[in-house]
């Protein structure tokens, strides 16, 4: 079990990961990326975040929604095809819950600011293609600040990435290309 942390302006990360010892050691080139939440927006900032920063590491990183288009209904079959057909040889999921905002008023000399601090856990796995195991998952704690000035929502989404994709890294989980 590794521990994931990354701090970025005012929102930082904290976890954990595990890698299943019984799942031969096997990096991945491409990485198909989905967002299990609601919020279609959020789901694609995430998306966008995680497939840059694996790009970086020159993994190609597909983003769920150009895959499986969230206005779509489609059958367990049409699914696995579409998943089929990226080629790619991975699947991560990240699941977000146990969100919490709160607003808190600090004085400033014309008056008081409201603050928003919040925190919320992801829950990230990532499955192989072909055997359909999972192969690793983690854990993410992350806590923000936000001012009417500073909306951290973005800075908390790249954090959060950030840490994700480098303990993956760090884990020997994706391929990185020498660029």
């Amino acid at each position: 079990m590794l521990l994931i942390v990354v701090q970025a302006g005012c929102a930082s990360t904290k976890g954990s990961s595990f890698r299943d010892p019984s799942v031969p050691d096997k990096t991945y080139t491409c990485i198909i990326i989905f967002i299990n939440d609601s919020n279609i927006a959020y789901r694609q900032q995430m998306e966008n975040a995680l497939s840059d920063k694996l790009s970086g590491y020159g993994v190609k990183g597909l983003k769920g929604t150009e895959i499986i288009l969230p206005t779509q209904q489609y059958t367990q079959e049409e699914y696995n095809e579409a998943i089929k057909n990226t080629h790619c040889e991975a699947l991560l999921t990240v699941t977000i819950h146990n969100t919490d905002a709160n607003i808190n008023y600090v004085p400033t000399v014309s008056g008081t600011m409201p603050i928003t601090t919040g925190s919320a856990t992801a829950k990230i796995k990532l499955y192989d293609i072909v055997s359909g195991k999972t192969v690793w998952m983690a854990t993410a704690n992350m806590t923000y600040n936000a001012s009417p000035w500073n909306d951290n929502s973005t800075t908390m989404i790249h954090a959060y990435a950030e840490a994700v994709i480098d303990r993956m890294k760090e884990e020997k989980i994706v391929h990185i290309q020498n660029r």
